[in-house]
């Protein structure tokens, strides 16, 4: 099994005021056990890239971390929800949730992932049920996931998930990358992936 290299920081991107707004709003939430009922983010849309955790340099960010929306080096903080990697046989993307390259290590979160069976804009709200927790996925290009997370800052919420999904674009096997798309509602307990304010 894959071991998580040590001492490497994480590389996230920026995000926009209003994320880092919902942030602080949802830190503070969980500290005093307070949660706010109401969406404040827009969902949000992004194509990344990963490159896969074994053959790459560490560096290199391998996981996608769902509220930040963004790449993640993988270490020992397991700061990311999912991490990819690339079969060169078959020239396929692997997905991994965070609890299968812990290696032992405690991880407070609980991925579960799911295959999506329809087309991938049609795949407009999370799936509350059906999630996998301990097992990899296989993805060609064009095929899809939805992924539910439980991120530290939505404990307080009564729902304290959250859902995004994600679908490979592509996977280069010379430089060992995945490209891929990716929608977030990054509005704890909200699952809705239409653009904007979801309405659930």
């Amino acid at each position: 099994m894959f071991m998580p290299p040590a001492g490497h920081s994480i590389r996230q991107r920026s995000r926009a005021a209003g994320l880092a707004a919902a942030i602080a709003l949802a830190i503070a939430g969980a500290g005093c056990g307070y949660s706010n009922p109401n969406p404040i983010v827009d969902i949000a849309v992004d194509t990344l890239v990963a490159f896969a955790m074994n053959g790459s340099p560490a560096a290199e960010p391998s996981g996608f971390d769902l509220f930040s929306q963004s790449m993640v080096t993988i270490d020992n903080n397991l700061s990311f929800d999912v991490a990819f990697d690339v079969d060169s046989a078959t020239r396929r993307a692997l997905v991994y949730p965070v609890a299968l390259v812990s290696n032992g290590f405690i991880t407070t979160r609980h991925v579960g992932l799911q295959r999506i069976h329809i087309p991938y804009d049609s795949a407009t709200y999370g799936l509350r049920t059906g999630y996998v927790f301990d097992s990899a996925y296989v993805l060609a290009p064009g095929q899809a996931l939805y992924v539910v997370t439980n991120p530290v800052a939505c404990e307080a919420d009564p729902n304290p998930s959250l859902y995004g999904k994600l679908v490979v674009d592509s996977v280069n096997t010379l430089d060992r990358t995945i490209h891929f798309r990716a929608t977030v509602d990054p509005n704890c307990g909200f699952r809705d992936f239409l653009p904007g304010i979801p309405a659930f």
